[in-house]
């Protein structure tokens, strides 16, 4: 998958600082057999080496876990009264280089819509929850990448509909919402699905080898392997 660099005069921010937000996939929960402690292994961990490695950027924070929560949706970043928005708007508020957006649908609940309107809905909740978040770090002129919607090995044909319709809409639409940000379109390397065009349930499935054994929604090692090398990094993160 490719996205277009960050444009220049996109590059306002904080040349030091980066961060990623997240959930338990970001956190690198499940990141290895044995189950939550190896988070180097995670994507998110190994995206912080690359920007701090390659890019010189401090993207290590010593306060992850205000930024990277198990469960967390859209809403837990946008809530007013919630601790978490306030420590996201304390570290845009320093102008960072760059925001990394890494949430799923599975959180926001898509494996549990019953038809194609409950599952339109989650789509829609969740569309309009980055969007927002775009436009929070907008107003601290912080470009952002949102990392792509991801597989759930619980969802039925309806839901994986969404998924894919999800997924098309946020391609074509992330980029033309403020400060032009990049979304990382990787859904296609973490399936098996022989036809897109003809969807069967099992196409939003984790790949046998990428699913974890004892979770429906989180990768494997080689499932967290599979979605770093999927992200083009010199084209969502090199700026000039």
């Amino acid at each position: 998958p490719s996205v277009p660099p960050i444009a220049d005069n996109a590059c306002v921010g904080n040349e030091g600082r980066a961060f990623v937000l997240g959930s338990s996939v970001v956190k690198g929960f499940k990141a290895h057999d044995e189950g939550w402690l190896d988070t180097r292994r995670g994507y998110a961990q190994r995206l912080e080496d690359y920007l701090s490695a390659v890019l010189g950027l401090n993207a290590h924070s010593s306060e992850r876990s205000r930024f990277q929560i198990g469960g967390s949706t859209t809403g837990t970043f946008l809530d007013q009264a919630d601790d978490r928005r306030a420590a996201i708007v304390g570290e845009l508020f320093q102008e960072p280089r760059v925001m990394v957006i890494g949430l799923s649908l599975g959180n926001e609940d898509l494996h549990e819509a019953a038809d194609a309107s409950a599952a339109a809905a989650v789509g829609n909740t969740f569309k309009a929850g980055l969007e927002a978040l775009v436009k929070l770090a907008d107003e601290y002129q912080t470009p952002v990448v949102i990392m792509g919607v991801y597989p759930d090995s619980r969802y039925t044909l309806v839901q994986t509909q969404e998924l894919y319709a999800t997924n098309t809409w946020l391609a074509n639409n992330v980029p033309t919402w403020q400060r032009s940000p990049k979304y990382v379109n990787w859904l296609s390397e973490l399936v098996d699905c022989p036809d897109p065009n003809a969807l069967t349930a099992s196409c939003g499935h984790w790949k046998a080898n990428y699913k974890h054994t004892d979770s429906d929604n989180h990768p494997n090692g080689r499932g967290f392997t599979a979605m770093y090398r999927a992200i083009d990094l010199s084209a969502a993160f090199n700026s000039h």
